[in-house]
């Protein structure tokens, strides 16, 4: 008589013992997840730093002044106004998207974040092969260099947005003047 019982019991004993016989982690792939969890955290204190609300702001400026702003465009400007209106209305006109993309790259790194952590603790719990983990990590590496230069472009549009609000005074005396 054939007994299954010593044959489910030899495949519940590989099945078991199986983890304990793959690889550890390299250190090396632990190291560079370490470097873009440094580099990502990074990031995301540096995005939330950035007051958010600025954009908001800006945006309210163009819809309360924006008509203001293209009837005296439709008049005969002074060179100084146009030097100070043009690209003052460009830049009302973009804070919103501005904005916006900041909220989504925020998005984008903060998920990339816990994605990172996962990749993390799957090395060190052996649960992905150095191959596939080789992948995750050239992608990661990738995606955040990609995000790295927007990170630096949301820097300049935010510095951008501080030159704009500072500007709104002379909008206001420009735009004053006209009603004179």
């Amino acid at each position: 008589m054939n007994h299954p019982l010593p044959t489910v019991a030899l495949w519940l004993a590989g099945l078991l013992l199986c983890p304990a016989c793959k690889q550890p982690a390299s250190p090396g792939q632990l190291a560079a997840v370490d470097s873009l969890i440094v580099a990502n955290q990074a990031a995301l204190l540096t995005l939330r730093e950035l007051d958010a609300s600025r954009y908001l702001r800006l945006d309210s400026m163009l819809h309360a002044k924006g008509p203001a702003i293209r009837q005296r465009f439709s008049d005969t400007l002074q060179p100084s106004e146009a030097q100070l209106l043009a690209p003052l209305y460009l830049g009302l006109r973009d804070a919103a998207r501005m904005g916006s993309d900041q909220a989504d790259l925020l998005q984008r790194i903060a998920a990339r974040d816990e994605r990172l952590q996962v990749l993390r603790e799957d090395l060190q719990q052996v649960r992905i092969g150095s191959n596939k983990a080789a992948g995750i990590i050239d992608l990661e590496r990738r995606a955040q260099a990609f995000d790295h230069e927007q990170v630096l472009a949301t820097i300049d549009n935010y510095r951008r947005a501080q030159q704009l609000w500072e500007q709104c005074d002379s909008l206001d005396r420009v735009l004053a003047q006209a009603d004179q």
